[in-house]
């Protein structure tokens, strides 16, 4: 039993615990919004929302793998309480990510004619709306990274929480005051 009790109060163990948890009531509130806008917009809009929300989804992958990359260096720092190779280490990935959504941003203006004749979506600015959701991703995936590098997972979860009730709140505000798919996808700046 003495066992059980320490593996439960680890902080990796109960900090994945905090992480789901906040993640299914995100999941909730992100469940709740596509209802919303499955009711509310018309078939043809919410297509259009759930093309967009595909390319968002692709889109979004790399980050994954950009989040590991600094919780790896930031964890290493933050225990040798390096904290002068945090401040440069930090300065250098918001470099990076701020040069990749610029860049994202820029392909999406680029390719944002071609996006549409594929996806058969009528309207320009759906894309290029896409193309910034997908950059505030990108930059929010670097604080995320360095909460995670110091174990701040309840905080990441009542951010998790407070992220999907305000892309819920924000949603079905946008879409009540009649802009359509554009208020899907500015709820979705809240992800």
């Amino acid at each position: 039993m003495n066992f059980l009790s320490r593996l439960i109060k680890h902080e990796l163990i109960s900090g994945s615990f905090y992480i789901f948890a906040g993640g299914m009531v995100a999941n909730v509130f992100a469940f709740l919004l596509n209802l919303f806008l499955a009711r509310n917009l018309s078939y043809a809009d919410y297509a259009i929302f759930a093309s967009l929300l595909s390319v968002i989804t692709l889109a979004a992958i790399p980050a994954g793998s950009i989040n590991t990359v600094i919780v790896k260096f930031a964890t290493d720092f933050f225990v040798k309480n390096e904290n002068d190779k945090l401040k440069i280490l930090y300065l250098l990935f918001f470099k990076f990510v701020l040069g990749l959504s610029l860049f994202i941003i820029f392909l999406f203006f680029i390719f944002s004619v071609p996006l549409i004749n594929y996806l058969h979506i009528d309207n320009v600015w759906y894309v290029i709306v896409t193309g910034f959701v997908i950059s505030s991703f990108y930059l929010n995936t670097l604080n995320t990274a360095f909460l995670q590098s110091l174990l701040k997972f309840k905080f990441m979860a009542l951010l998790n929480i407070l992220g999907g009730s305000i892309k819920l709140v924000v949603g079905v505000i946008l879409v009540i005051l009649g802009y359509k798919v554009f208020g899907g996808l500015g709820a979705l700046f809240f992800m």
